[in-house]
């Protein structure tokens, strides 16, 4: 099995982070349209969380389903959602798992997976397949995928200093420091070569990280899912497919059943 970001999984092992992220608990602009759309269907139904992180999405979407889990790929991030939510719901559960391996989930299983905070561009070109298909296989028929993937479209942005010091910054030195390190790691024709890619793994100041065309992230969904909605992380509304090239965002959000 291909191996994730090495950096990625010790970061999101680090005591720092997992104490950051388990007090975590807003919904992006996405997030909040989506579950509001969805929330009637949750009603009985079945979820799989996966890089559920410190909880942020449990809080939310848990109270809404009768039978909620929480997956993720470092142990204590695990371990920071049992002691957040410990006896808060009887039908809620956490556990260590693999996105690209859903073997301890039986076919057909959940009604509605979601795969938030591009937890999915951690993982290479192959794995993030295998974790497709592994979600087609435990969704349930016309069971509903929503994932956020970073986007191509973004990149050149990211060049900007402007853009870099609007995003919610670490610090803004941090934000100085890695639009900086953008600058002179990259040529203008690598930027380039990047920007037009279907996708590719990218530095973007953080860690090495999976951009994809949006096109391209519908052309992956296909022989799976249907029905596909893109949002923006901007403004939280729905693309048109004919308006995804022209899209900026930094991720956008993809809402899909299974066929």
């Amino acid at each position: 099995m291909p191996a994730l970001n090495v950096t990625t999984v010790s970061e999101y092992s680090s005591e720092d982070v997992v104490n950051s992220y388990a007090t975590r608990s807003q919904l992006q602009r996405p997030e909040a349209r989506i579950l509001e759309q969805l929330a009637p269907k949750l009603r009985n139904a079945s979820m799989l969380d996966i890089g559920v992180g410190g909880g942020r999405t449990t809080v939310h979407f848990a109270p809404l389903v009768d039978h909620y889990v929480g997956i993720d790929y470092s142990q204590e991030m695990v371990d920071a959602c049992r002691s957040r939510f410990n006896g808060e719901h009887d039908h809620t559960s956490f556990a260590q798992c693999d996105a690209r391996d859903l073997s301890r989930f039986g076919d057909a299983t959940f009604d509605f997976v979601l795969f938030s905070y591009n937890g999915v561009d951690y993982i290479d070109h192959t794995g993030r397949l295998e974790a497709l298909a592994e979600i087609e296989r435990v969704l349930k028929p016309n069971g509903v995928l929503c994932f956020s993937t970073h986007n191509t479209g973004s990149i050149r942005k990211l060049f900007e200093l402007k853009y870099q010091l609007s995003l919610q910054p670490r610090s803004l030195v941090e934000n100085l420091g890695r639009w900086l390190g953008l600058r002179w790691r990259y040529s203008r024709a690598k930027l380039t070569e990047l920007k037009d890619a279907e996708h590719c793994v990218f530095f973007d100041g953080y860690r090495d990280t999976y951009y994809v065309d949006p096109l391209e992230q519908l052309r992956q969904l296909e022989p799976g899912f249907t029905g596909t909605t893109v949002y923006s992380l901007d403004s939280g509304d729905e693309y048109a497919v004919s308006d995804l090239p022209a899209a900026t965002d930094y991720w956008l959000y993809f809402l899909c059943s299974k066929r």
